[in-house]
């Protein structure tokens, strides 16, 4: 899931409170990468302080039997606390069961506009690529999701790449006119024996059709009262070439 869809979960109201209950579950294994099995049976012994004082969830993933470590961050925390002595024994979260839970995240994707399949699994999924595309290393993001193997945690890895090539790609269709603007500044300087051959103008006329098409060029850019100053300067220079041959005769 996007950061984006994350939060349009987060910030949802919903009518029903086993949705919000649902809602709350499946926001913290997003931010843990804890299974729905491990947060069913997540108890208090699992939550731990460590030497810096900081919490930490703790205990072995039931379905591997591998440890798990993972920092407490503020938002899971939060969810612990709102549910603080509203469960039963030793429990943290009021987890309903499997089929309840995939029931009620549908209805959640839903109301929220998302498209893609809620299950528990994607808030797991979403906690490795979301982790992993923040810049935590492969190898602590293995230990917090109580892999056996580091290849297993590459898998996700290679779907961040992927996922990051396509977005590229979408991003290099965007840039494109920019592309083309920047082919057209960095194309080589135009010669203009190559532009003549190209219009199939002969050497012998080629300075008439030139000037011609130049002067008409710019006279029509030309203001008018730059009109009658060109002009005026023309006829001003007229009249010295004529005092000047005047000159010359005597």
């Amino acid at each position: 899931m996007t950061q984006t869809e994350i939060e349009t979960i987060m910030e949802a109201q919903f009518e029903e409170q086993k949705i919000e209950i649902v809602r709350d579950i499946f926001v913290f294994c997003v931010f843990t990468g804890l299974s729905y099995s491990d947060v069913k049976n997540l108890a208090t012994e699992n939550i731990q302080t460590s030497i810096d004082g900081k919490l930490w969830i703790r205990g072995k993933r039931r379905k591997t039997n591998v440890d798990y470590n993972i920092p407490l961050l503020n938002i899971p925390k939060t969810i612990i606390e709102r549910y603080s002595g509203k469960t039963s024994g030793d429990l943290i979260l009021p987890v309903c069961s499997m089929s309840g839970y995939n029931k009620s995240l549908k209805i959640i994707g839903k109301q929220c506009g998302i498209i893609k399949r809620m299950s528990s699994h994607l808030a797991r999924h979403t906690f490795a690529t979301f982790t992993l595309t923040k810049g935590v290393s492969i190898e602590s993001v293995s230990k917090m999701l109580g892999h056996t193997k580091i290849s297993t945690t590459q898998i996700y890895a290679k779907i961040t790449d992927s996922k990051l090539g396509n977005e590229m790609k979408a991003f290099a269709g965007n840039v494109r006119k920019m592309e083309e603007k920047m082919q057209f500044s960095a194309t080589e300087e135009v010669r203009i024996d190559d532009v003549l051959q190209s219009l199939k103008i002969s050497a012998s006329k080629a300075s008439e059709k030139i000037w011609l098409t130049l002067t008409e060029k710019v006279w029509q850019k030309m203001t008018d009262a730059e009109h009658q100053s060109f002009v005026s300067e023309m006829k001003g220079k007229e009249n010295s070439l004529k005092r000047l041959a005047i000159f010359t005769l005597f």
